[in-house]
């Protein structure tokens, strides 16, 4: 490493990832721009990851491997710590399971030094099985402007037009900013709230045309049944509550984050009544968790959005919804047979 800091730190969360750890690494250690560390924090992996970490830190000067006391269950906590214990003027976020392309931190820093940007993000590509699924940044972004965070916001709202991986932020701003919100929120999927925050935070936002190649994996945690899963039930009534606090709540963002939260309720319900096996205790929390969550539901955006129908199936409560779930499905597969 150069002396003094690293103009970027790469901050990489890794959990049961010691198919692709070695893959990921070599990503990074192919970069023509050196002037990095890596911190990688290991959260309390089952399989090899921990110690293909340490052996590569072994002949990798710029890497240093950090272990969570226990598993955390996302890639939040232990991607906090990594920026806690980073020292570069910027963190970059690349995951233990995924891969990015060789020129990736110099076009990031190129862009840095054209707009001076708190933020900036690159082209995500999803990828399963080799086979390219789905690319961000959306066609309706344009990558050449230079935005401000809050305008940026509403790009990550009901759907996502930008893709976080791999992307630069400040060190100093992120740090201020997890200090100024606090980093209590334990849900699976709280980076996408703080990346909601780091936005707010921003004055600047650029693009690269960089690639980050995110792997899909079967085996994630975010596949299986258990009422962690619906964590972004709670998160998307925390996503609507910020909005309103920093919008208002006639804005366009408090109302895409109204519909966010009834999009993905309905996409939970349908997803959790085509699940064929789930335990007796976890379906008792999951129904729990869901009508919580239908309560704080806006019915008048519903219906402006999604039709009568739709409002009085949610008014009726969730036996009636998912007895038309079943209904519909029956019908579906009358219709389906040959």
């Amino acid at each position: 490493m150069e002396t003094g800091h690293p103009y970027f730190s790469i901050v990489m969360p890794a959990y049961n990832a010691g198919r692709y750890v070695g893959e990921a690494l070599r990503s990074i250690a192919a970069q023509t721009f050196g002037d990095y560390e890596i911190v990688a924090v290991d959260d309390g992996s089952t399989d090899d990851t921990l110690r293909l970490l340490l052996e590569y830190a072994e002949r990798e000067p710029r890497l240093r491997v950090l272990a969570m006391e226990k598993a955390s269950g996302s890639a939040f906590m232990p991607r906090n710590r990594a920026m806690a214990e980073a020292i570069g003027e910027y963190v970059v976020w690349i995951d233990a399971d995924d891969y990015v392309d060789p020129e990736l931190l110099e076009k990031i820093r190129r862009r840095i030094e054209e707009t001076d940007a708190d933020i900036v993000y690159n082209r995500m590509i999803w990828v399963d099985h080799g086979r390219e699924t789905r690319r961000l940044p959306a066609d309706d972004v344009d990558t050449s402007r230079v935005y401000a965070g809050r305008e940026m916001v509403a790009m990550t709202l009901l759907d996502w037009h930008v893709g976080t991986g791999g992307c630069a932020i400040r060190r100093s701003m992120a740090l201020a900013t997890l200090a100024k919100r606090g980093t209590s929120l334990q849900a699976m999927n709280a980076d996408e709230i703080f990346t909601r925050y780091f936005l707010l935070e921003a004055g600047k936002v650029a693009f690269t045309d960089a690639r980050y190649h995110y792997r899909m994996s079967g085996t994630s945690v975010t596949h299986a049944v258990r009422p962690s899963y619906f964590d972004r039930l709670e998160t998307n009534r925390l996503l609507r509550e910020m909005m309103k606090e920093e919008y208002g709540e006639d804005s366009r963002e408090c109302r895409l984050a109204r519909l966010q939260e009834y999009y993905q309720w309905m996409d939970y319900c349908i997803d959790y009544a085509g699940r064929q096996k789930v335990g007796k205790d976890i379906k008792k929390e999951v129904r729990k968790r869901l009508r919580e969550s239908l309560r704080h539901i806006d019915m008048d955006v519903v219906a402006e959005e999604s039709g009568v129908m739709k409002r009085w199936l949610l008014s009726a409560g969730l036996p009636v919804f998912f007895g038309w779930l079943r209904v519909r499905d029956r019908i579906m597969g009358i219709l389906t047979i040959e």
